[in-house]
């Protein structure tokens, strides 16, 4: 109950609650991503199966004994030349795959949520015909979501906030007035990670 000394005596008539709430989850994650190797981004393919023109998707006509020819550079079979790759792409993927021999990555990085939330409530029992409440509550998710790409992540960002008033009157045993007020409000914020240099540098060197 609430009671100040000489001012108001709340004893049996004003209660009020509150309460706060808070967690934290970090959860280990293990997530596989092929991705090019460091050669491969350079347009050497030599070690994977013969590749077809980029520009056509088809194979690039037969020897004189019938094969196929493969795709070369400079007479480098499965190599792309510097002047056939989209060097817009290829900054892009600079940015977002590290160098590695292998088409195979693990990213380890741990899922991580917090979630704060606090409930306050007041009672009041103003006379025996009549009594008013009303309650506020606001939960806080932040959560950052691993993805196969280590460069690479899901931040939510979410804010929940609720509030209710209610005044009710009870006039006479067949009777009750009761009136209500609520207020439900939710903001939800999603992004993803952009590697150095960033978006707007990258959109900078590589206008479209």
């Amino acid at each position: 109950p609430v009671y100040i000394p000489k001012v108001f005596n709340g004893r049996d008539k004003l209660f009020w609650f509150f309460n706060y709430e808070g967690e934290k989850i970090r959860a280990p994650s293990m997530v596989l991503a092929v991705i090019p190797t460091t050669a491969e981004l350079g347009g050497n393919f030599q070690s994977a199966p013969p590749i077809y023109d980029p520009a056509t998707t088809v194979q690039t006509g037969t020897d004189a004994s019938g094969n196929p020819i493969q795709f070369s550079c400079n007479g480098q079979l499965n190599v792309i030349c510097p002047d056939r790759r989209d060097q817009a792409m290829l900054h892009m993927a600079q940015m977002f795959y590290p160098a590695s021999n292998s088409n195979s990555l693990w990213n380890t990085n741990a899922l991580k949520m917090d979630t704060y939330q606090i409930n306050t409530r007041a009672d009041w029992n103003i006379n025996s015909k009549m009594n008013f409440f009303a309650r506020y509550s606001q939960q806080t998710i932040n959560q950052f979501s691993p993805v196969s790409l280590s460069t690479y992540s899901t931040n939510n960002n979410n804010l929940y906030k609720n509030a209710v008033a209610s005044w009710t009157y009870v006039p006479g045993p067949t009777a009750v007035l009761n009136f209500k007020l609520g207020l439900n409000r939710t903001m939800m914020l999603q992004g993803n990670t952009i590697p150095a240099p960033g978006g707007v540098a990258f959109y900078a060197a590589n206008p479209m």
